[in-house]
């Protein structure tokens, strides 16, 4: 997954342009459920490899926004729980009173952080 997309992009279909900040929230929020239902079905183990994807993607996009991802610097397991430990995190930085999104890169990096979850997330249900 290239690290500047167009929109929407070509392989998942994710359109940031189309998200408002408390949509982009909405999204990672969701991400942690989501990532259950995949990494508990039939092609669970297959999943692993994208799971790991869509965290680094998470734990990239956090550092700009300055979410506290991991508890004491470690790194979340690679498990729906660990993913939606990530996304949270982010989700509750972006909703912290400093207005965040009003930061200079805080936005991309939110949509970033929303498209690697939703884009490694369509991989792994296709099987890729």
């Amino acid at each position: 997954m290239p690290d500047q997309l167009p929109d929407p992009c070509p392989t998942c279909g994710f359109d940031g342009r189309s998200l408002r900040p408390p949509d982009l929230v909405a999204t990672l929020r969701s991400l942690g459920r989501r990532w259950t239902a995949v990494l508990r079905g039939k092609r669970g183990e297959e999943a692993r490899p994208h799971a790991e994807a869509a965290l680094d993607g998470l734990l990239a996009a956090a550092r700009p926004i300055r979410a506290e991802v991991g508890r004491f610097g470690t790194r979340p397991e690679t498990t729906a729980a660990g993913i939606a430990t990530a996304a949270e995190a982010i989700a509750d930085a972006l909703e912290g009173p400093d207005r965040p999104f009003e930061r200079p890169g805080v936005l991309e990096a939110a949509t970033a952080a929303a498209h690697a979850g939703i884009h490694h997330l369509r991989e792994a249900e296709r099987g890729r």
